[in-house]
């Protein structure tokens, strides 16, 4: 028999389909722009027609990363945050605020923690982003999702606090 989780999940924040579809489509458009731009001019550009060409290739390995990767959800507990593959994002003892106004530095439609400790750095483009002690959460996932994780955490800290 599988074994259960510790604790049931509280909130999942995934990725809106639209949202990923249309980060897919400007992926796409940008590798075909670079491609064409890079066979369109004339063969005497210099290294900007070989530069074009190896940029449109990295951005073909982007854009099967960025599909791969916005499938993983952040699965949230009473306890913390991890993702989908496993890997543990944070615990709320380690969260020091919630930054979710409208002038924070944060992606679209998320929220970013500020953290007591430092972390490794983890980035799932368009789901979450881990670097030092700040962890974002958002993208192409849902402006409802994200908000009510945002409210939820900012509620387990307020209660900590009391």
């Amino acid at each position: 028999m599988d074994e259960q989780p510790e604790h049931d999940p509280v909130a999942v924040i995934y990725a809106s389909g639209v949202r990923r579809g249309v980060g897919m489509a400007v992926l796409v458009v940008l590798t075909v722009l670079l491609f064409w731009t890079a066979f369109a001019s004339p063969p005497n550009a210099g290294w900007g027609r070989e530069a074009l060409a190896v940029f449109g290739i990295v951005m073909i390995a982007v854009t099967l990363w960025f599909h791969r990767k916005s499938t993983i959800a952040v699965i949230v507990t009473e306890d913390g945050m991890s993702d989908s593959n496993g890997r543990h994002l944070c615990d709320f003892d380690d969260v020091l605020r919630v930054e979710r106004g409208a002038f924070a530095a944060k992606p679209s439609n998320g929220f970013v923690l500020k953290l007591k400790t430092r972390h490794a750095g983890a980035w799932a483009p368009g789901i979450y982003w881990q670097f030092g002690k700040r962890l974002g959460v958002g993208g192409v996932t849902p402006a409802g999702q994200t908000k009510f994780v945002a409210e939820y955490i900012a509620e387990v800290l307020n209660k900590k606090a009391a």
